[in-house]
């Protein structure tokens, strides 16, 4: 089934027209930590590839699927744009397109089911999808760290967890918005022997570490007795939360509370307990110290409650929206509980060295696997890919392959043309031996015998002489066939080798394109004009940053900038409420001149706070029309990301 890959760009056109700018992606990707690895590192292993390894390439192969298909169908609302060919609004088409963005996923994970994967995860069931994604993950955990590195399930447990707590949502709702039916608010749950254990934090942790903290060493003691901390003031802050929505409590109160709950905590991990955005991203370094000790229940219950916690504050913004509404100065505890420049360089470097590490473990392991999968079975490996992305992905590389062909088949008519020549000349050299052979077999006329011995002898040296003369030419001609007959066999078998390790490239190559952004550390931030696009469902925010107010002003009126102009962009799709967001984030910086404006976009399932402030940013002050200035912040664990020309719409997302 036929799809644009990402959104509308006439969205972000429309906010960029309409607009001033807000929300900003930084790819805060550890300079430090490259992904860029030896050759010898991704060769393929020999032999046929486990399930287990199949299923790790498949893993973020549908969640770059879904995150794509969330974005589409939660922008079916903008303005008709030619670029996306497949149009959303008829429940029973889109479920199939959704049936078709994890079928690759689902063989690979059937199989590993064995008899009751097509009945725990069927294919034409929606509401099987969230628990069959959970389901994967348990099942790579038993196989970690002897077959698969914590740190690559560390991403996957991030990306997976990230689309189950907020895109699953958004792409439900727009399901829900073609057609109220109610199956499609039910999500299965599967049963308890294919769910993983739920990690408890009494005195004896479990997974891989030894039962008795006592036998372990220093660090691994202090390791899990903070594992043990986090989950339990994690804990205490959902329930101060809870009391407060019940109390109607006030809000600078509440926080207050939670820096008593975050202060022993921070403490540890030299966080910041009155900031929420710092703590998060510090607690990244408490579960890479758990990476290192290869303990993965504790990594997944750590992921898990980091990403549930992230998504209760965001919640309780929401419900105080009388006090976040309202403009508040930093110092206010409420506020600084959620401004983000309060994030300290070392809690960000922790968030990025997590990541990366993480990132390089997958690349390492995917790449190769996915080598030998193409190798060994080309059905498979086509099978775990999106096929309509692979075709647009192959017609594009037919364009470089038909310039290379048109070279090579000037290289072979050249070489054919040599061999032409060097024939004509064996044979014209032949026929210059014959001519040289009847001169010297005429005798001087004072060695010529009589009539009737001469007539007798030049018959015999005629017979001879043609003889000799036919069989080398027999020869030549032979050794002209022969080389030619070489040359068509080597050229029918150097096309066969050729169409094989041609799947093979294409399917690496498009693997290594989907995996350009995946698994990186990025950060949505933007200080400018916030505002619903599509209300409860898109939000942009955009400010200005270089470039005159002016320019700016031609752009917020639908007009071209009349010089250049750097602007901040960013809008989420999904939920999206007045001071938080919750879907599918993208953001970046555009620059823009009266020939149009490009951007570089980060998508990534975030949730982020929208709170109004005042700052340079917003040049006509604190309202422009229906938009705020506001500052918009979130992090999370990209998907995917693209270049895009917001006026044509060009693209090259993946």
């Amino acid at each position: 089934m036929e799809t644009q890959q990402l959104w509308s760009p006439v969205l972000l056109l429309l906010g960029l027209s309409g607009l001033g700018l807000a929300f900003k992606v930084l790819n805060v990707e550890d300079p430090e930590v490259e992904v860029e690895l030896p050759e010898d590192e991704l060769e393929a292993p020999v032999g046929a590839v486990p399930l287990f390894a199949q299923l790790a390439a498949a893993i973020p192969l549908v969640a770059i699927n879904l995150t794509n298909f969330t974005g589409l169908i939660s922008d079916k609302s903008a303005p008709h744009n030619e670029n996306i060919t497949y149009h959303f609004g008829f429940l029973e088409s889109d479920l199939a397109m959704l049936s078709d963005k994890v079928s690759g996923y689902y063989t690979v994970l059937h199989e590993m089911l064995g008899e009751a994967g097509p009945t725990l995860c069927p294919h034409d069931k929606q509401s099987h999808i969230k628990e069959c994604l959970i389901m994967a993950t348990c099942l790579l955990q038993e196989h970690v760290p002897e077959d698969i590195e914590l740190a690559q399930y560390t991403t996957y447990m991030e990306v997976i967890t990230a689309f189950v707590e907020i895109g699953w949502p958004v792409l439900k709702k727009g399901l829900l918005f073609e057609e109220l039916t109610p199956t499609l608010h039910h999500d299965d749950v599967a049963p308890a022997q294919y769910q993983c254990d739920e990690l408890q934090h009494p005195e004896t942790p479990f997974g891989h570490p030894p039962a008795n903290l006592l036998q372990m060493d220093a660090r691994a003691q202090r390791t899990f007795a903070m594992s043990k901390a986090l989950s339990q003031a994690s804990k205490q802050t959902h329930e101060v939360l809870d009391a407060h929505e019940k109390e109607s409590a006030d809000v600078d109160i509440t926080v207050q509370k939670l820096h008593q709950v975050w202060h022993p905590i921070c403490k540890d991990l030299k966080c910041d307990h009155s900031n929420f955005w710092d703590l998060h991203f510090a607690s990244h370094r408490q579960t890479a110290a758990l990476v290192k000790l290869n303990s993965a229940p504790h990594v997944r219950a750590e992921i898990q409650q980091r990403s549930r916690l992230q998504q209760r504050v965001l919640r309780f913004v929401e419900d105080n929206h009388g006090y976040y509404g309202k403009l508040r100065n930093s110092s206010s505890p409420g506020r600084k509980f959620l401004d983000p420049s309060f994030i300290q360089a070392s809690s960000r470097k922790a968030f990025q060295r997590y990541a990366s590490k993480g990132r390089e473990s997958m690349i390492r392991f995917v790449i190769p696997v996915m080598r030998s999968l193409a190798s060994t079975d080309e059905t498979r490996a086509l099978q775990l890919l999106d096929q309509v992305e692979f075709r647009k992905f192959q017609k594009r590389k037919a364009g470089h392959r038909q310039l290379q062909q048109d070279t090579h088949e000037e290289e072979e008519e050249e070489e054919d043309k040599e061999d032409e020549e060097h024939e004509l000349s064996m044979l014209s050299r032949s026929a210059v031996d014959d001519a040289v052979e009847i001169e010297e077999e005429d005798e001087p006329t004072y060695l010529q015998v009589s009539e009737g011995e001469d007539e007798e002898l030049e018959s015999e040296s005629e017979d001879e002489g043609g003889r000799r003369r036919r069989r080398r030419r027999r020869r030549r001609r032979r050794w002209i066939g022969g080389r030619r007959r070489r040359r068509h066999r080597r050229r029918i078998f150097e096309a066969a080798v050729a169409a094989v390790a041609q799947v093979v490239e294409d399917v690496v190559e498009f693997m290594a394109e989907g995996l350009a952004c995946i698994g990186t550390a990025a950060e949505f931030t933007s200080t400018g004009y916030s505002y619903e696009v599509v209300p409860g469902a898109v939000s942009l925010n955009m400010g200005l940053s270089s470039g005159s107010g002016q320019s700016l002003d031609k752009l917020v009126r639908g007009h071209p900038p009349v010089a250049f102009i750097s602007v901040d962009f960013g809008f989420a799709v999904g939920i999206t409420a007045k001071l938080t967001w919750s879907g599918v984030g993208l953001g970046g910086g555009v620059g823009c001149n009266v020939d149009g404006c490009s951007a570089y976009i980060t998508v990534a399932a975030v949730g982020s706070v929208n709170l109004p402030m005042v700052t340079a940013a917003c040049p006509f002050g604190a309202t422009l029309g229906s938009a705020t200035c506001a500052q918009a912040f979130g992090g999370g664990i990209s998907t995917l990301c693209c270049n895009m020309n917001l006026q044509t719409g060009s693209n090259d997302c993946r």
